[in-house]
C-alpha cells in the first residue's frame, strides 16, 4: 500500500477524531453551563414566589424583570408578572377603599346613628281619640240600657287615654281592661290596651306578644285603626322589620295625613335605609305639622348633612337650638359640620356651648382639633389636657381617645421645640397601649431631635410593627440609617415600605440616597426618576439625581437636571454650584462663569467660594 496514502488516511482519521472530542467536550461544557443557568432561573423563580407570598410585589417584579430581560418569552416569567401585578392592583385598591372609608368614617362622625342619637325628654308618646262613639249606624235604635253601656265603655277609653298620656301605664291598662270585659272586641279599647303595653315597657317580649295581639284584634274589628297600625309600626321598627314598620306608617298616614309622629318615624327609617331624599321629605311633613317639633328639626339636619345640603343643616340645627337651648347634641353636630369645613372659629364656639350643657371629655379633644388646626398650640394644650383628665379610660373608646390626645400634645411640644416634655407625654400615653403606632411615632421624632438615635431607632421599629403602612415612620428611620452610613439596612427598610406604600416619594428618594451612597448610580437613578414622578415640584431630588449623573460622567443629563432643581427653587445654591461644576467638567467655560456669579449674588459668603473663584479664574484664561 502505498506509505503516502496511509499517512493521509491517519491524518484525516485523527483530524475526525479531535474534531468529535471538541464537539463531545463542548457539548458537555454547554449542557454543564445550560444547567448552571436553568438552576439559577429555578432559584430566582423561588425568590419570586416567596417575595408574592410575603406581599413584597415591588421586589417580586424587580425580579421578574431580570428574567424576561434574558428571554422576554419566558411563559413561567409572564405568568408570574401577571400574577403579581394582580395582586399589587387589588393592594392598591384596598388602600383607596381604605381611605375613601376612612374619609366616610370622619364625615359620619356627626352623631348621624339613629338607634343612639337623643330623643328629647319632653316627646312623650300621647294618644288622641278621634271623635268617634264607637256605635254602629243603627245605634240611634238602640235601646237605652245599650246606650249607656256604649257610654261607659267610651268613659273607661276616655280614663284610660288620659292616664296613658299622664304616662300612669298601670291604671290606663287597668281602664282599657274593664272597657274590654263589657265588649272584648272593641276596637279602640284594643288598640289602647297595645299601645301602652308598647310603651310600658318596650324591651319586654311578654308586653310585645300581647300588644301585636291587641293591635291585630283591634284591626280585625277596625282596619282603619290608627292608633293599632301606629302601634304596630312602632313593634315592627323596634324589632328591626324596617319594611313591615314602613309598610305600616304609611298606612297611618294615610288613615291620618297630620300624624305628624308617623311621619316623623318614616323618616327615621328611610334614613337607616340611606334613602335620605325619602326621610328628608318626610321629616319636613312632621314640623310642617308641629312647628316646635325639636327631633324633627334634629333629624331633618342630619339627613341634609348627608345629602350635602350644609346650609340646610345648619339652619335646622340652629332651629332646633332654638326650640330647645339645652338641646347639647344639636350643638355637637354644629361644631362638627364647621369643623369638617374647616371653620375653626365656629366649631370651637359650638363646641363650648355643649360642654357647657354637658362636660364631656370628647368635647374637649374636638376643641383641641380646632385650636390645633388654628396653630393656637396653647389653646390645644390646654383642651387636650382637660380632655385627659375628664376621661375615665373605662372602655376602649375613652382610652383611644385618651392616646389620640396624648400623639397631640407630644406633636404640640415638638413643634415647641420642647422634646423631652414631648417624650414624657409619649410614655404616658403608652402606659395605656405600648405598641400604639402613632405615639411610638412621636416618640421616634422627639428623640431623633435628640440626636438619641438608638432610642428614636426603637420607637419607630415599634411603629412600623404595629402599622407596617405607617410610610413617614419608614421614611424618618431610613434618614437616620443614611446618615449614619447604614444604606443596606436603609435599602431593605425602605423595599418593605415601598411594596406597603408605593405612591410616597420619598421612600423613594430615600432609597436612591442609599444607593448613591453605595456608588450603585443606575438603582439610585431609577429610583430618583420614581420619585419624581410621584412629585415632580421638589428640587432636592432633581438635585440628587444630578449629583449621579454628574457622577457617571453623563454631563448632558446632569446639566438638564440642575437646571431643573433652579427652575423650582431660584435659590438653591447647591444645585448652582454642581451645574456650574459640571458646565466648568463640559468645558462650557462662559456659561460655568455665568452661573458661579449668580450663585455669589444669592450667596456672597459660599463656603465653596475659593474652590468657585478657581474655576472662574480658569475661564478667565
Amino acid at each position: 500500500m502505498n506509505k503516502k496514502l496511509l499517512i493521509g488516511s491517519g491524518i484525516t482519521i485523527l483530524a475526525i477524531l479531535i474534531v468529535l472530542l471538541f464537539f463531545v467536550f463542548n457539548g458537555s461544557n454547554n449542557s454543564a453551563e445550560k444547567n448552571e443557568k436553568e438552576k439559577q432561573r429555578e432559584n430566582i423563580i423561588k425568590i419570586i414566589k416567596r417575595y408574592y407570598e410575603k406581599g413584597e410585589y415591588e421586589r417580586a417584579l424587580n425580579q421578574i424583570e431580570e428574567l424576561l430581560k434574558i428571554n422576554i418569552d419566558d411563559l413561567e416569567a409572564l405568568e408570574l408578572q401577571d400574577l403579581v401585578i394582580n395582586a399589587k392592583n387589588a393592594k392598591e385598591d384596598s388602600k383607596e377603599k381604605e381611605q375613601l372609608e376612612r374619609e366616610r368614617r370622619e364625615k359620619d362622625r356627626l352623631l348621624s346613628s339613629v338607634n343612639t342619637a337623643i330623643e328629647r325628654k319632653e316627646e312623650k308618646p300621647v294618644i288622641i281619640r278621634r271623635e268617634s262613639t264607637n256605635m254602629d249606624e243603627n245605634s240611634e235604635k238602640q235601646d237605652s240600657k245599650e246606650l249607656e253601656k256604649q257610654k261607659k265603655i267610651n268613659q273607661l277609653i276616655n280614663e284610660g287615654i288620659n292616664d296613658y298620656n299622664n304616662q300612669n301605664f298601670v291604671r290606663a291598662k287597668d281602664n282599657f281592661m274593664k272597657a274590654l270585659d263589657i265588649s272584648p272586641d272593641n276596637a279602640d279599647a284594643n288598640a289602647a290596651l297595645a299601645a301602652t303595653l308598647f310603651d310600658e315597657n318596650p324591651d319586654d317580649n311578654k308586653n310585645i306578644e300581647e300588644a301585636v295581639s291587641r293591635a291585630q284584634k283591634a284591626l280585625k274589628k277596625d282596619e282603619n285603626s290608627e292608633l293599632a297600625r301606629l302601634t304596630l309600626a312602632k313593634i315592627y321598627a323596634k324589632r328591626g322589620m324596617r319594611d313591615q314598620a314602613i309598610e305600616e306608617y304609611n298606612k297611618v298616614v294615610k288613615i291620618n295625613p297630620n300624624n305628624y309622629e308617623a311621619l316623623y318615624s318614616l323618616g327615621r327609617l328611610y334614613f337607616m335605609n340611606k334613602e335620605y331624599s325619602k326621610a328628608e321629605n318626610n321629616f319636613k311633613s312632621s314640623i310642617a305639622i308641629k312647628k316646635d317639633f325639636v327631633n324633627g328639626y334634629f333629624f331633618l339636619g342630619l339627613t341634609q348633612y348627608k345629602l350635602n345640603n350644609k346650609s340646610g343643616s345648619i339652619n335646622s340645627y340652629q332651629t332646633a337650638i332654638k326650640l330647645d337651648p339645652a338641646f347639647f347634641e344639636a350643638y355637637v353636630n354644629l361644631g362638627e359640620i364647621y369643623r369638617l369645613d374647616k371653620d375653626h372659629t365656629n366649631a370651637i364656639t359650638y363646641y363650648k356651648q355643649a360642654a357647657a350643657i354637658n362636660n364631656k371629655y370628647n368635647i374637649h379633644e374636638k376643641i383641641g382639633e380646632s385650636y390645633e388646626a388654628q396653630k393656637k398650640l396653647s389653646e390645644a394644650f390646654d383642651s387636650f389636657s382637660m380632655a385627659i383628665s375628664l376621661n375615665p379610660l373605662s372602655s376602649d373608646q375613652d382610652k383611644k381617645s385618651a392616646i389620640n390626645c396624648y400623639v397631640s400634645i407630644a406633636n404640640i411640644k415638638n413643634l415647641q421645640g420642647q422634646f423631652n416634655d414631648a417624650i414624657n407625654y409619649v410614655k404616658k400615653g403608652l402606659e395605656i397601649d405600648s405598641k400604639n403606632s402613632n405615639l411610638n411615632f412621636m416618640g421616634g421624632f422627639s428623640s431623633e431631635k435628640l440626636n438619641n438615635n438608638s432610642e428614636s431607632e426603637n420607637y419607630y421599629l415599634t411603629a412600623i410593627q404595629s402599622n407596617p403602612g405607617y410610610t413617614q415612620a419608614y421614611v424618618n428611620l431610613s434618614s437616620i440609617y443614611n446618615t449614619t452610613g447604614r444604606y443596606e439596612e436603609s435599602i431593605s427598610l425602605l423595599t418593605r415600605g415601598i411594596d406597603s406604600d408605593n405612591t410616597n416619594y420619598m421612600l423613594f428618594n430615600n432609597i436612591g440616597d442609599a444607593y448613591q451612597k453605595l456608588s450603585k448610580f443606575d438603582d439610585a437613578i431609577e429610583n430618583y426618576k420614581k420619585s419624581i414622578s410621584i412629585n415632580s415640584q421638589e428640587s432636592s431630588i432633581f438635585y440628587n439625581l444630578g449629583l449621579c449623573y454628574k457622577s457617571t460622567t453623563n454631563y448632558d443629563n446632569a446639566i438638564i437636571i440642575f437646571k431643573k432643581a433652579i427652575e423650582i427653587n431660584k435659590k438653591f445654591v447647591d444645585a448652582y454650584y454642581e451645574l456650574g461644576e459640571t458646565l466648568f467638567m463640559k468645558q462650557s467655560f462662559d456659561e460655568a462663569k455665568i452661573i458661579f456669579e449668580a450663585l455669589l449674588k444669592i450667596k456672597p459668603d459660599y463656603a465653596r467660594k475659593d474652590k468657585i473663584d478657581s474655576m472662574i479664574s480658569v475661564t478667565a484664561q
